[in-house]
């Protein structure tokens, strides 16, 4: 629901966003060179099973933790604002689709298809591709190109009416 903001407190909400957003990204910086320092200093073989459950273990908690305060951060002022009158009514959910979509360029969707056809480019020189399980990885990166493919028709489809 659209609620109105002085300009005052949009600025306000944009510069702590902006302050905590950058304490984030520091702390996730930080984090992944303590994570690669303390590695390097308590297991000293990085290659051997226990040193690859530490490095991923490591990493998916650092990005959980990440995500957790960015979305925190990012719900800020949502949460500051949940208890005031609402100004009109909220957008359906054609018009919520209709805004994301006409937010979204075609360069990013091209870019995002071309990320699918360099991770199944990539793959193909590591692993031997027509066999067994390897077969796969031409198709997960088909799925950005089909997505990316999906959802430039559904733009130029919303731009035409």
């Amino acid at each position: 629901m659209p609620v109105r903001v002085s300009e005052l407190e949009r600025d306000d909400f944009i510069a702590a966003f902006n302050k905590r957003a950058r304490y984030a990204i520091w702390s996730i910086i930080l984090a992944m060179v303590g994570l690669s320092l303390l590695t390097v200093w308590r297991i000293p073989d990085i290659d051997s099973f226990a040193g690859q459950i530490a490095i991923w273990g490591g990493i998916i908690a650092i990005l959980s933790l990440f995500l957790v305060a960015f979305y925190r951060i990012w719900g800020a002022p949502s949460r500051a604002l949940e208890r005031r009158a609402p100004e009109g009514a909220a957008l359906s959910k054609d018009d919520a689709r209709a805004l994301a979509l006409s937010k979204i360029t075609y360069g990013q969707l091209a870019l995002f298809a071309l990320m699918g056809v360099g991770f199944a480019w990539d793959m193909a020189t590591k692993v031997d591709v027509p066999h067994g399980w390897e077969m796969a990885w031409p198709v997960v990166g088909a799925v950005p190109v089909l997505l990316a493919g999906v959802q430039a028709i559904r733009k130029w489809r919303l731009r035409r009416h």
